[in-house]
């Protein structure tokens, strides 16, 4: 069992097993609470044997679980921590018996800081923070404490994927295990803005899981959810609900951040909050409510010239102005300027690369490039939806069908709420028309529609889709609606932004309806 305090040190690693951190270098790798629990066991007895029945001990803490898991947790950190300098994998496998821990280790004891050490660190970090605490079992199955304590602690790994959040490390949030204790005591204690809270219910072979997340300063309620499972698939369950889980409390916690911002004088605002304030002017994706979220960028950018987060905002902003404000060449290179920007910096904010990744594909045609940082985005945080919702139309606009799908789906699936829930489906339509399915393409492009009316692209992408599939007269209704929203629209707008499989088909639905190329 590791020692209280204690880290253990290989190579570029350091885990602190009571903290569930790992560090390569002395920067965080994500790692799950299973995972911690399985190299600490390996660590504690280096070149040592350890079977199989231990180790999964070490990991399950008295579940049933067969050792076909126990291999796949292992690849996952053999995976995570690569091979040593030796060429030697630093997990051994000793065939029917089990694995062994094949470097050094050197022991250090760590303090654990106080609460004013805690509190002044995370008021000195302008960043919104958070604590999850260890979810209640509300059943009278003792052993289901395990499922509790294991989800939380991937929740809390999830949530540090999101770099703008600060989230409070398991063996402080931990301390409230097993006490009741008001939300605003929390927040006092631990120095935070949100709580995430929660319980586990067992009944028969079924599993029930509350989450809610509050305000730590006033206790209201922002968001609460419950989720349903069968106890036979338990790991493939926990996996699903952390995933859900860390998906919806981004958007949920940035929408508080927006609030928060607004409620301060503009003598006190930083590049954060002008950046928050400049958020919900880029919902319409429309050139007049960008100029106004510009402002805002262009002066949290004075602030802090390397704000990433704001680069790619703004990118996106100049693209909304290019495509559907005159195709101005100032408006295009200023965007593939700021996202460049944002894509050169040494950010790991992953709905920072992916706006970035998402501009550069669409003006740049760096096809790549941009893909490539939607890739990193989802290896940052898998769990981030806008990631996704962006991923799905930066493929669909590239020429790929099969992925944009894929990506449309699982973010709808996780967030379906979002306010860019609208993309998966304009992502959808997309990948209809480059195979020809034109009824299908206008039903996701009509829903994309009715998510984000003041979108006028929206409006002649699903009337081309429309018009392929003989629907003229809904059409040319969709056309009318969408000239007065943007009467100098010209299609020449969607060769601009994709590849020709899909804009030539846009264009002949176009065509069909008379409009300007």
């Amino acid at each position: 069992m590791l020692m209280s305090g204690q880290q253990l040190a290989f190579g570029p690693f350091v885990l602190d097993a009571q903290a569930g951190s790992l560090l390569c270098q002395g920067e965080p790798v994500a790692i799950s609470y299973r995972a911690v629990r399985l190299l600490a066991a390996l660590l504690e007895r280096p070149g040592q044997v350890l079977s199989k029945a231990d180790l999964i001990e070490a990991a399950w803490q008295g579940a049933s679980v067969e050792e076909g898991n126990l291999a796949v947790q292992i690849s996952a950190v053999r995976k995570l921590l690569a091979q040593p300098p030796s060429g030697r994998d630093w997990i051994a496998t000793i065939p029917r018996v089990g694995y062994r821990f094949t470097g050094p280790v050197e022991r250090s004891a760590t303090t654990a800081p106080d609460r004013a050490t805690r509190i002044q660190d995370t008021e000195a970090d302008s960043r919104p923070s958070i604590a999850v605490l260890p979810f209640s079992n509300l059943s009278d199955d003792a052993a289901q404490d395990y499922f509790a304590d294991g989800m939380v602690a991937d929740i809390i790994t999830g949530l540090s994927r999101i770099k703008w959040l600060l989230v409070i490390a398991r063996n402080s949030s931990f301390v409230y295990k097993g006490k009741s204790v008001e939300v605003r005591q929390v927040g006092r204690e631990l120095g935070v803005r949100y709580v995430l809270e929660g319980g586990v219910r067992k009944a028969g072979s079924r599993l029930r899981i509350n989450a809610e997340l509050l305000d730590a300063a006033t206790g209201t309620h922002l968001w609460a959810e419950h989720f349903d499972g069968d106890l036979m698939d338990v790991f493939e369950l926990q996996d699903a609900i952390t995933e859900k889980v860390v998906a919806v409390v981004e958007p949920s916690v940035q929408k508080s951040e927006i609030q928060r911002s607004r409620r301060k004088h503009p003598e006190n605002l930083d590049a954060y909050d002008l950046y928050l304030r400049a958020v919900p002017y880029t919902a319409s994706q429309m050139p007049a409510d960008a100029h106004v979220a510009m402002q805002y960028l262009e002066s949290a950018l004075r602030i802090d010239p390397n704000y990433a987060a704001a680069h790619a905002l703004l990118s996106w902003c100049h693209e909304w102005c290019f495509a559907r404000g005159g195709f101005s060449e100032t408006d295009k290179l200023a965007a593939i300027r700021h996202a460049r920007a944002a894509l050169a910096s040494s950010t790991d904010d992953a709905t920072a690369l992916a706006t970035a990744g998402f501009v550069t594909t669409m003006l740049s045609k760096d096809h790549a490039a941009g893909l490539a940082a939607i890739e990193r985005a989802l290896q940052q945080n898998p769990s981030c939806a806008t990631a996704m919702y962006l991923g799905s139309l930066t493929n669909a606009f590239a020429g790929r069908p099969t992925v944009a799908t894929a990506l449309a789906e699982r973010a709808l699936r996780l967030s379906p709420f979002d306010f860019l829930a609208y993309q998966a489906h304009f992502a959808l339509g997309a990948a209809a028309i480059q195979t020809e399915r034109y009824v299908d393409a206008a039903l996701h492009l009509q829903t994309a529609l009715q998510l984000n009316p003041n979108f006028s692209s929206l409006y002649f992408a699903a009337a081309a889709a429309l018009a392929m599939s003989g629907q003229l007269s809904d059409a040319n209704s969709l056309v009318r609606a969408g000239l007065q929203m943007e009467p100098m629209f010209r299609y020449r707008m969607f060769s601009e932004l994709m590849v020709s499989e899909l804009a030539d088909k846009l264009a002949a639905g176009c065509q069909r309806l008379g409009l300007p190329e």
